[in-house]
């Protein structure tokens, strides 16, 4: 006789399968919104100290968390309709196709009515706003096996362009998430207030920031701790590694998440956040226009302001990434390396956008804006449809750095372009500005 038993379990419980007689054991994963914080917690563990805490990794499933962020900002940013709409039956529907609803229907939608709906909330943006920072492929190479060490050439690459296996697609995706956990906090801090014990209010832009600062804080001190101790984490991950891409994320963008500095972490001990804090609708409700990534003004006095995803949430790795992704990611012979900020404290530079800005403020049509900035970048490349270089440069297979930088040397008589990767960067940065303006 055959005994079905079904366990389900929280999230980051240590578990293990034990049976009396020979048996079959069926498991599978699902996320929800009201344990999404244990969630995160698990996807730490397993990134700092991998096989000690699991035998086997889903770094797949995790996209469920991005979309699950998607769902919250159809419906709390977008405005969605909450109401879920019947589908059309046939006369030889069943019951059960009857009372089916469509993806619009908002029965998983949480309540925000309850602090702890919030930290769910804050918890779910960070683990997006960070999804590049703990991806595996972050820290290894598409032209290797998953784990073998790197060679010279890779590690040299890795600091010049960020390149890693991750595909352009997927750095793509990143940043549209992270520029939607952007724009969703800052939806919550129009909308609420949270008050203290003792009264005061505080502003949900500075709780995310300091929640967000302590998790990364938390996660390099963890990791630190590991390497102590002798536990091996994701492959071709150290602490400097970790530490470095965390500066990638914080030195450019992220304004309202500044001023984290990774100086001392031995106090960062906990990834939980339990605030003692009590939401309050605001009375009236601030308006909300997303993040202004971007100002155009013309003679006109015309201003363009806009949220979107894709810019908001692009760091400075996306924009090493894309620009070395756009010449097959190869190794400049003269600068070898791009320097990071070394302190996140906050540190505000001038943003290349104020010049810009300045050299085309008195034209008199967007056609001369655009001759403009093409005047800056030089010779047009061809493109496709969506403004990318038609010549990928996905190809990888880079044998070593020698032949590499040889080939490069000969090319660099004729293009100068290439002769900083920051220059490349920005350079790419600029075709996505050329493609805003051509879109207004």
């Amino acid at each position: 006789m055959l005994t079905a038993i079904t366990s389900i379990m929280r999230p980051n419980t240590p578990h293990a399968v034990f049976t009396t007689e020979h048996s079959i054991a069926v498991g599978g994963h699902f996320f929800s919104f009201a344990n999404v914080q244990e969630s995160v917690f698990g996807i730490v563990h397993a990134f700092c100290v991998d096989s000690l805490v699991t035998n086997a990794e889903h770094p797949k499933t995790r996209i469920l968390l991005f979309r699950m962020l998607q769902y919250l900002y159809k419906f709390y940013v977008d405005g969605a309709d909450p109401i879920s709409e019947p589908l059309p039956t046939t006369p030889n529907s069943s019951e059960l196709i009857h009372w089916e609803t469509t993806e619009h229907g908002a029965l998983h939608l949480p309540d925000l009515d309850a602090m702890d709906m919030f930290v769910g909330l804050a918890s779910l943006c960070n683990y997006c706003i960070l999804s590049n920072i703990l991806d595996p492929r972050t820290y290894n190479f598409p032209d290797i096996p998953y784990g073998h060490p790197p060679s010279a050439t890779h590690l040299d690459q890795r600091i010049q362009h960020d390149y890693n296996a991750l595909s352009p697609s997927d750095r793509l995706h990143f940043s549209y998430i992270r520029g939607h956990a952007i724009n969703l906090i800052h939806w919550v801090h129009s909308k609420y207030l949270f008050v203290d014990k003792a009264g005061q209010h505080q502003e949900f832009i500075t709780i995310a920031r300091t929640y967000l600062h302590q998790q990364v804080r938390a996660i390099l001190g963890y990791k630190i701790g590991a390497e102590k101790k002798g536990l091996r984490g994701v492959p071709n991950c150290s602490s400097e590694d970790l530490r470095r891409q965390i500066e990638l994320l914080f030195a450019e963008g992220m304004a309202n998440f500044a001023g984290l500095s990774l100086t001392e972490v031995r106090d960062a001990t906990s990834l939980s956040w339990t605030p003692e804090l009590t939401p309050l609708p605001r009375g009236r409700p601030l308006a909300f226009n997303g993040t202004a990534y971007f100002t155009l003004e013309v003679q006109c006095n015309t201003r363009h302001t806009a949220r979107d995803p894709q810019v908001l949430g692009t760091t400075k790795g996306d924009k090493m990434f894309h620009a070395g992704s756009d010449n097959g990611f190869r190794l400049n012979p003269i600068s070898k390396k791009t320097s990071v900020d070394d302190d996140v404290e906050g540190e505000d530079e001038e943003p290349d956008d104020a010049n810009h800005d300045a050299d085309v403020e008195d034209t008199d049509s967007i056609d001369e804006i655009e001759d403009v900035v093409v005047g800056m970048l030089g010779a047009e490349e061809p493109m496709n449809e969506d403004g990318d270089n038609v010549q990928e440069g996905e190809d990888m297979g880079n044998d070593g750095g020698s032949d590499q930088a040889a080939d490069y040397r000969d090319e660099e008589q004729d293009d100068t372009s290439a002769s900083s990767s920051d220059w490349e960067y920005d350079n790419w940065e600029d075709k996505v500005r050329r493609r805003k303006w051509r879109s207004w």
